[in-house]
């Protein structure tokens, strides 16, 4: 949309979020800390964004809180692409849409839904993510159950809704009440995106992920019943098909013989990395890493000469 940019992938809101009043020194908002922090980041620096500009942000219209710095940001980002709106799209913000949506109150959310088989095959092709199929049916089921209760929390003033295989059918229709939801007005230049800055930025974003968007919306351009085996389909669907019905999607083939052994084993590897994500998010892990971050924040201090006064 020619209002709108939508940076890289930030990860950085939810982080900063769960440690909302870390940001607040005396009662006041931690400036310093906040860019320290942020200029850090190495999703942030993919943006190409120069800091200079989001001081310069801060500078005309200073944060009063987290919320304010978050939304600042995003107007540096947007006013050096020439808009007046801002999105983002990270997509395990599904897992935190509460928290997203209480620091910014404004904020609405398009919940964006595949068949989880496409998505499955998708992964194994990309060669990151989930490392087995029934590793792949759960990141799909969690993160599309959590984003569904809390859209439901939210209502359809600030959740909207859409299976991506409809989208890509009539992308016009869809469009539109995206935009509805977002109160902009639907441009056709949306349809004639390819030759556009989108795709540009998109394509140094994860090394070719993304060169997808060099071509038109295609109906079928992955179809799991050519991409995967039945035995394949069938370990995605074992874990995934109790949500995916609901949303429309035909039931997967079902687990025989030594598939379903086999499913058993990636279950089981599955619960051991859960068990080591757990551990990671525990308040022992989250100290280990408190050093770390205040010798990257003070690197980064030193490196663009932001007032230490107060930093920790």
């Amino acid at each position: 949309h020619p209002d709108l940019t939508i940076p890289g992938e930030s990860y950085f809101i939810e982080q900063m979020a769960r440690r909302r009043d870390g940001f607040r020194t005396g009662g006041a908002f931690d400036r310093a800390r906040f860019e320290a922090e942020l200029f850090a980041d190495h999703r942030f620096r993919a943006w190409n964004l120069p800091p200079a500009a989001v001081r310069a942000e801060f500078d005309q219209r200073p944060p009063g809180d987290l919320a304010d710095a978050v939304r600042g940001t995003y107007r540096a980002a947007a006013a050096r692409m020439g808009t007046s709106r801002w999105g983002d799209k990270t997509p395990s913000y599904a897992l935190c849409m509460p928290t997203i949506a209480a620091l910014l109150p404004e904020a609405v959310f398009v919940h964006l839904v595949r068949d989880p088989r496409d998505v499955a095959a998708s992964y194994a092709r990309a060669g990151w993510g989930p490392r087995t199929m029934t590793g792949a049916g759960h990141a799909w089921k969690s993160r599309v159950s959590a984003a569904m209760a809390a859209g439901r929390a939210l209502g359809p003033s600030r959740y909207l809704e859409l299976r991506y295989e409809d989208l890509v059918a009539d992308p016009a229709t869809h469009l539109s009440a995206i935009c509805s939801l977002m109160a902009l007005d639907f441009d056709p230049k949306m349809l004639d995106y390819r030759d556009g800055p989108v795709v540009r930025r998109s394509l140094g974003m994860e090394a070719g992920a993304h060169t997808a968007l060099l071509a038109a919306p295609t109906v079928g351009l992955r179809d799991w019943r050519q991409d995967l085996t039945t035995a394949q389909a069938a370990r995605v669907g074992a874990v995934s098909d109790s949500t995916a019905c609901r949303l429309g999607y035909p039931e997967s083939p079902p687990l025989s013989g030594t598939n379903r052994a086999r499913h058993v084993g990636e279950l089981m590897l599955l619960a051991g990395e859960r068990l080591s994500l757990a551990f990671r998010r525990t308040r022992v892990a989250n100290r280990l890493r408190g050093p770390w971050r205040r010798l990257r924040r003070r690197a980064t201090i030193e490196q663009l000469g932001i007032p230490a006064e107060g930093v920790t």
